[in-house]
């Protein structure tokens, strides 16, 4: 299954949300999500998701951190992460994450975990929601 093929979804779409009210791009103030991708896979994010602008690279500041493609391997790259961003809302996704990995990564002080693939209009209400 392809994560952003949203062909099948009928009821699917997407309208901004301005978060800080007008400016930036589009006219919208959207938050910004740097992604960290851990497997290198290019993904057309903006694409499905407009009202987010992603960034790979630290050139602004971030609302969020994601970190994609989790295996226990990972752990302490995120930890890493998680220190250098201390007050960036975190997010790792992943296949098969269980109960323990997702202990360890609360712990460690992300914020949200989910499992990949994830529905996208579920990504975006997460991370347009604070």
């Amino acid at each position: 299954m392809n994560p952003f093929d949203v062909s099948d979804h009928s009821d699917f779409s997407l309208t901004p949300r301005p978060r800080r009210g007008p400016g930036g791009d589009h006219g919208i103030d959207r938050p910004v999500c740097r992604v960290v991708p851990l497997k290198p896979e290019p993904r057309l994010l903006e694409t499905y998701l407009p009202e987010i602008r992603f960034a790979v690279d630290d050139t602004e500041p971030a609302d969020w951190i994601w970190a994609c493609g989790y295996e226990p391997g990972d752990f302490d790259r995120v930890l890493g992460l998680r220190n250098v961003h201390p007050g960036t809302r975190f997010l790792v996704t992943g296949r098969r994450l269980g109960p323990e990995l997702r202990t360890d990564l609360s712990r460690a002080g992300v914020d949200v975990v989910l499992d990949w693939p994830q529905p996208l209009r579920a990504l975006r209400d997460r991370l347009v929601s604070s």
